[in-house]
This record gives structure tokens, C-alpha cells and sequence, in this order.
């Protein structure tokens, strides 16, 4: 509503604030409209009610065949959004057994297989996100539960054992050790 349309013939071009002001109170709020709502409401009402009496007319002009044909598209529609429905819960079910498969949370699982049936490739990458911090986080702490007492530590009589790579570090110095004797007896000769 422009202010042209509300102060109606008081208006002029130019008006200044305590014009618009001084205009402005000897205009007439506008009237409880709830009488108007009231009498909507009922002519909504008939209204239904006419519609619902011209169906039953309609419906009792038709033929046997007619009214068959009638409840057989009705039944068809309601088979094929249940048909919709159940092919919908079987591809999300499938895709859940999937995320299950690979380790997603139920929860996680479920939401993405909707997502993913839904076409939410935003939610899909979320969710997906969020998988992959659980798995590096699990992983984390699977290496820090693991990680006791180090190997190697023990010479073999005290009930330690070696890990593989203190068994070739022993064999090189082993070997890096019988080269300096070997090396040493050869110097001995010319020296």
C-alpha cells in the first residue's frame, strides 16, 4: 500500500513530514475483518458441500462398468505409489548394506543411503567425511592401544624376542665387524 492509497484525497505531491503527520490522523484505521473471515469461511464451507453433492450425482449416473473402470485407476495408483515406495526402500536398503560393508556407523550408513538414493551429493561427500575421520581416528587409536613395550628389545635368553628389524641390524654389524677384523689382519701384514 503506497502512502497516495492510504491518505487517499488529503494527499499532495510535495508533502512534507507534519503534513503527512497531521494527514495521516484523520484517517480511519481499518475495520475488524473478522466478519469477512467469518463469512469466507462459510462460503468455502457451501461450497464443499456443493462439490461433494455433485460428486455423489456423478457417481450415481455412472454405469457398473464405469465405476469399475473408476475404482480400477484408483487401485492402479495407489499400487504403483506403493510399488514407488517399495523399490525406494529396497535400493536404499541395498545401498545401506553396502555402507554397512564398508564400515560406516548404522546411523552414518543409513543416512548416506538415502542420500545416495536421493541424489544429495552434498550430504553424500558429508557423510562420507565424516566416515573417513572415524576410520583415521579408530586407526589412531588401534596404533596407540598396539603400541606396548617395543620389540627387539630383549637378547633372546630373558624370553625377548627380536623383531625382524633388530635381527638384520644385529647381522650387519655382525658383518660390518668381521670386515674391519678382516681389513685390520690385512693392514697388520704391510705394516
Amino acid at each position: 500500500m503506497t502512502l497516495k492509497d492510504l491518505l487517499g484525497d488529503s494527499y499532495k505531491e510535495g508533502m512534507t513530514a507534519e503534513e503527512i503527520t497531521a494527514a495521516l490522523e484523520k484517517v480511519e484505521a481499518p475495520k475488524d475483518l473478522s466478519a469477512e473471515v467469518n463469512s469466507l469461511k462459510e462460503t468455502i464451507s457451501k461450497k464443499n458441500s456443493e462439490a461433494a453433492e455433485w460428486r455423489r450425482k456423478y457417481e450415481s449416473t455412472l454405469s457398473e462398468s464405469e465405476k469399475k473402470e473408476q475404482a480400477a485407476q484408483e487401485q492402479a495408483k495407489k499400487d504403483a505409489e506403493e510399488l514407488a515406495t517399495l523399490r525406494k526402500q529396497t535400493a536404499v536398503a541395498g545401498y545401506k548394506a553396502s555402507y554397512l560393508a564398508m564400515g560406516y556407523s548404522e546411523e552414518l550408513a543409513a543416512d548416506t543411503a538415502e542420500a545416495l538414493y536421493n541424489g544429495d551429493n552434498a550430504k553424500l561427500f558429508e557423510n562420507q567425511k565424516k566416515h573417513m575421520e572415524s576410520v583415521e581416528k579408530k586407526a589412531r587409536e588401534d596404533a596407540l592401544r598396539g603400541s606396548g613395550r617395543p620389540g627387539g628389545s630383549g637378547d633372546g635368553e630373558n624370553g625377548g624376542e627380536d623383531s625382524e628389524g633388530v635381527k638384520l641390524a644385529k647381522e650387519l654389524g655382525a658383518a660390518k665387524a668381521e670386515a674391519n677384523k678382516v681389513a685390520a689382519e690385512g693392514l697388520k701384514h704391510y705394516l
